[in-house]
């Protein structure tokens, strides 16, 4: 199976750092289950082209279980 190149901008590594503060501040241990979805969308990003192409080449995964 082919695997696509995932490219995370600066200001998208900083709101998923956030987001990650932001979860532990409401539950312990909350900002490392999100860090983990984080990590497993991304993969799942790396060998799927079925999700939405939002602009040229760029597709994205709408986070449901975490809406930060």
């Amino acid at each position: 199976m082919k695997k696509f190149a995932i490219r995370i901008e600066n200001g998208a590594v900083q709101d998923i750092q956030d987001g990650i503060s932001y979860y532990e501040t409401q539950q312990k241990g909350l900002g490392r289950k999100f860090h983990i979805f984080i990590k497993e969308s991304i993969e799942l990003l790396t060998y799927s082209p079925f999700f939405k192409v939002y602009h040229k080449n760029i597709r994205c995964l709408p986070l449901i279980r975490f809406p930060f």
